[in-house]
């Protein structure tokens, strides 16, 4: 566990170096730290670092998607109940 969050760690400071030495170099899209290209880039070396190593750490530990999903023990009506019922209490508050 400490190795994934570790590597996602490890690449999203090596991407915000990346970021700073774009803009340094006054790069289109990297002028300022809330510009287009310096968003997307942290966004996209964060959420896909976390995704390869999820999938890594699955596989690594022979978790397969039915088990983390929780469908090889829940039927789908009970699961859908509780994504509806968690929406209906989520979605106000982030509207809020």
């Amino acid at each position: 566990m400490m190795a994934l969050v570790g590597g996602i760690v490890v690449v999203f400071c090596a991407a915000n170096a990346a970021v700073e030495l774009l803009r340094r170099a006054g790069v289109a899209g990297f002028h300022t730290l809330d510009s287009t290209g310096s968003v997307l880039l942290a966004t996209l070396s964060f959420h896909g670092t976390a995704i390869v190593a999820g999938v890594l750490f699955l596989k690594f530990h022979g978790i397969g998607w039915r088990e983390i999903s929780g469908l090889d023990t829940v039927r789908f009506s009970k699961q859908m109940q509780l994504v509806v019922g968690a929406l209906a209490c989520a979605v106000p508050m982030m509207v809020a």
